[in-house]
């Protein structure tokens, strides 16, 4: 669904909001969504120096700002940390320069103008955080903290449910159970 879609199911559901207000609190909702859920996901190229043991990550466009390493394929888990965001640090400074690809989980940057393709699947979710956040606004004409709080449940169980399925994408797949006898 196209953010103007959603603006105008948000505007069917409240009233006559500014469209502007309504787009800013749509692209508030998908930067808590994605900060909470890791659904965006991007690969980056970086080259670790030689000696050096902490190297910038970037951001994997002008739209997406990257938040936690997922995965880096040429490094095991126990092999690097991220002390802070855009930054990774390797536990021992290799010798040669290494370069290496990173997934990268990302939410939409704070001067994004549009927002990744798989937030489509989520824009129930976008809905109901914006919503959230107009409910919840103080000394307005739509403001009602009962929506608000009603919004913000909705809200918590697609960020619970999306969080599962990202989680399910780093399994191998369905395992068959293997039943026990009932003694």
């Amino acid at each position: 669904m196209s953010i103007e879609s959603m603006v105008l199911n948000i505007q069917s559901e409240i009233g006559n909001i500014p469209k502007a207000l309504i787009r800013k609190e749509i692209f508030k909702a998908a930067r808590y969504f994605c900060s909470q859920t890791a659904v965006v996901k991007e690969s980056v190229s970086v080259t670790a120096p030689a000696g050096s043991d902490l190297v910038s990550i970037p951001n994997p466009s002008d739209q997406l700002m990257a938040l936690s390493i997922q995965v880096i394929e040429e490094l095991n888990s126990n092999q690097y940390s991220q002390p802070e965001y855009g930054q990774l640090a390797i536990n021992a400074a290799p010798s040669i320069d290494l370069d290496l690809t990173i997934t990268v989980s990302c939410r939409p940057s704070p001067s994004a103008t549009t927002l990744p393709d798989i937030l489509n699947y989520w824009d129930q979710a976008l809905e109901a955080g914006a919503l959230y956040e107009l409910y919840k606004k103080p000394k307005k004409e739509w403001t009602d903290l009962n929506m608000a709080a009603v919004k913000k449940a909705e809200l918590d169980s697609y960020v619970h449910d999306a969080k599962q399925q990202s989680a399910q994408g780093a399994q191998a797949g369905s395992r068959r159970q293997k039943l026990r006898n009932f003694t």
